[in-house]
């Protein structure tokens, strides 16, 4: 998963701003920036469990306002079968 954020331009340069990311209720990760992060940034963050319904829940949590959120993509990085024949090609390999 990616997520390109900046610090709007209205926040101190000592301002902290979380986003704490879940997936289906589950936490992931927290993304902190601070006032002086004013250039677009992109974080990846990796989603461990596969996504196999047809339809997923991704919620942000922000703390305080001040973030700017300019694109929000999930790439896949590998396919479920990708995974399985990865771990029946290793000698003793388990799914």
């Amino acid at each position: 998963m990616e997520l390109t954020c900046r610090a709007g331009a209205e926040n101190s340069e000592l301002a902290q701003i979380p986003v704490s990311i879940f997936h289906n209720a589950e936490f992931l990760h927290t993304i902190t920036l601070t006032g002086a992060d004013s250039e677009w940034k992109t974080y990846t963050v990796d989603i461990q469990q596969p996504i196999l319904q047809k339809h997923t829940h991704f919620k942000f949590v922000f703390s305080q306002s001040g973030m700017e959120i300019k694109e929000f993509r999930i790439i896949m990085t590998s396919s479920l079968e990708e995974r399985i024949q990865q771990a029946l090609s290793v000698p003793g390999g388990q799914i």
